[in-house]
């Protein structure tokens, strides 16, 4: 095994895809001679731009002609994260492929038709790592989307490391997680412990493990709302305005949140 290991994450949102690729050390490195301050911590991953890559538009445009997601959509993400991911650890690194609003949106029986296309099409092009489809390649909840916001926030920003360095109040250093995308928005946050506790069938219990092995435990708050991403939302605006004004010899809109003079094609 090499110094580093890896993962490939597929984001697939409403607007586009975008590969995202980490590394870090493997455990036996990163455990030679460790600080107390290392050991308290979360891993530390590893990526930069050269290592992400995104295209459009998103793969639930895909519903009606699955079968073209694969060469179409998902190959060029593949060939990036190939071009990254040492050949000689390709069959180690495991991929993941999580859709959001967009593929919320599509009927049941096209999300399920997609995944498999998707799921297939990775397995006979790529040795990646994908023992389970339904595992590896899946639509997950709004709420399961506002956690992994919130848990990625807080791991950039310190707040699971050193908490002492984030307090915010009594016992209270992690922060809120506010996310608008392209068909639905999140929120996610850990209440203080008084609160938490007045309010405790409401969260959801995150269990993380440090490098020493010990487990830290948070309770998130979270929720979704589909249809009020800022696509959907301008969407909705539109076609309101179109509603209330629009006739045959109607050329132009008037929107009142537009500055005075600029023009919009609400077909775009």
């Amino acid at each position: 095994m090499g110094k580093w290991r890896y993962g490939v994450i597929l984001d697939a949102g409403s607007s586009g895809t975008r590969v995202h690729i980490y590394r870090w050390l493997n455990s036996a490195k990163a455990l030679q001679n460790p600080d107390a301050i290392t050991l308290q911590s979360l891993p530390k991953l590893e990526t930069n731009k050269k290592m992400d890559k995104k295209i459009k538009p998103g793969v639930s445009t895909f519903g009606e002609r699955p079968a073209d997601v694969g060469p179409e959509h998902l190959q060029q993400l593949l060939d990036h994260a190939l071009d990254i991911v040492p050949k000689d650890q390709v069959s180690d690194t495991p991929i993941f492929l999580m859709a959001t609003a967009g593929m919320r949106l599509l009927p049941q029986v096209q999300q399920n038709v997609l995944l498999s296309e998707i799921c297939d099409y990775a397995q006979k092009h790529t040795r990646f790592d994908l023992p389970d489809c339904n595992l590896h390649i899946q639509v997950i909840p709004g709420e399961t989307e506002g956690l992994y916001g919130w848990i990625a926030a807080n791991y950039l920003l310190g707040g699971f490391d050193t908490p002492e360095e984030h307090a915010h109040g009594k016992g209270h250093h992690t922060y809120g997680f506010l996310d608008m995308g392209g068909a639905s928005a999140q929120i996610a946050f850990a209440p203080n412990a008084t609160e938490a506790e007045k309010h405790s069938d409401d969260l959801k219990l995150l269990r993380m493990r440090t490098m020493n092995g010990q487990p830290a435990e948070y309770k998130v708050f979270t929720t979704t709302w589909l249809g009020f991403g800022v696509n959907q939302a301008r969407r909705r605006f539109v076609e309101g305005l179109m509603d209330a004004s629009y006739t045959k010899e109607t050329k132009e809109l008037l929107d009142p949140c537009l500055p005075r003079w600029p023009q919009d094609d609400p077909q775009r």
